[in-house]
């Protein structure tokens, strides 16, 4: 996060596996979600199955996603599922989300199932340069004595 406070981006996009919500009562992910809203970021976080969205694996991943405040933006990560034991922060667009929650995403949004004979619709693959393309250039000078 120290990084992220140093750039500034516009946006900032951290993934990890789902146990960062698991070990030590999620106090990575706290921690994580936490930082951006003090830098000012509107936030989302959920658990994503991240073969639905152009990536090669089936296992759920962690995804905290992070808009800063001057942008405009409505964070449709979550869409518009009822949840029942979340804590809304309005104010920075928080969701803080509880282990039923998490479950309740999963299972409504986040299905990986086809059948062997059917065509696959898969988004396009991200890149490296995707993720990049915002951040300021690096300018590297050499002195030579």
């Amino acid at each position: 996060m120290d990084i992220v406070e140093y750039l500034k981006p516009k946006f900032v996009l951290m993934e990890n596996v789902v146990d960062i919500l698991r070990l030590d009562k999620a106090s990575l992910g706290r921690y994580a979600l936490s930082r951006l809203v003090l830098m000012k970021y509107q936030a989302r976080l959920g658990i994503v199955a991240a073969g639905c969205h152009g990536l090669p694996q089936f296992r759920l991943r962690f995804f905290l996603f992070g808009a800063h405040s001057s942008e405009v933006t409505t964070l449709k990560f979550l869409h518009k599922i009822e949840l029942q034991h979340s804590l809304t922060v309005p104010d920075f667009g928080v969701v803080l989300l509880s282990p039923v929650d998490l479950m309740i995403l999963v299972l409504l949004r986040n299905t990986v199932a086809y059948d062997e004979g059917q065509p696959h619709q898969l988004e396009d693959a991200l890149v490296l340069r995707d993720s990049f393309s915002d951040l300021p250039p690096v300018v590297i000078i050499f002195l030579f004595y």
